[in-house]
């Protein structure tokens, strides 16, 4: 059936731990018709890292040190770090594509927030996501059920610096 083969080779190119895909036809010495798929494995442990500069300041900076085949199993596990001008963080990341029989995906994360000034403790970022994505051409039905906890002070910054705000409505001066 070659809606079939085509929705295959669609859902393994969806498990992005290969470079190659393809898949054909085939017959054997007793005419018997098979299908011969073809893939070629991407090397799985990526450093990936974002930063931003304003100018010649600086803005942001994130490393992440990703294994993209966990085991073998086609599971996501990262190491994060990211620094800004006031605080930095340290956290882990994890994304399972199959899980229950291939009826679910499952990704979660949680990172602890620190001051740069002095290295306190300044909060803690909590997520993870379970959802039944399409994968068959039947299915009739998907969901997703995000949650995020987030206990962090919100600080905004201009120029590496944080914005202060006098509320007029008081005699005090707040910072």
């Amino acid at each position: 059936n070659p809606a079939k083969a085509l929705e295959s080779e669609r859902n393994l190119r969806r498990l992005r731990i290969f470079q190659l895909v393809t898949s054909r036809a085939v017959k054997d010495a007793d005419g018997r018709l098979g299908l011969l798929v073809v893939t070629r494995d991407l090397w799985s442990l990526r450093l990936e890292q974002g930063f931003q500069f304003t100018g010649s300041q600086f803005d942001y900076l994130s490393l992440r040190l990703t294994e993209r085949n966990l085991f073998g199993r086609n599971k996501n596990a990262s190491l994060v770090f990211a620094l800004d001008p006031i605080t930095w963080r340290l956290g882990q990341r994890y994304y399972d594509r199959r899980i229950n029989l291939g009826q679910l995906q499952l990704s979660q994360g949680v990172d602890l927030i620190f001051k740069r000034e002095d290295g306190g403790y300044d909060g803690i970022d909590v997520s993870a996501d379970l959802s039944r994505p399409f994968y068959r051409l039947g299915q009739r039905w998907g969901f997703r059920f995000p949650f995020r906890y987030l206990d962090n002070h919100f600080r905004q910054i201009q120029a590496g610096q944080v914005v202060t705000w006098d509320d007029p409505e008081t005699a005090a001066v707040e910072a």
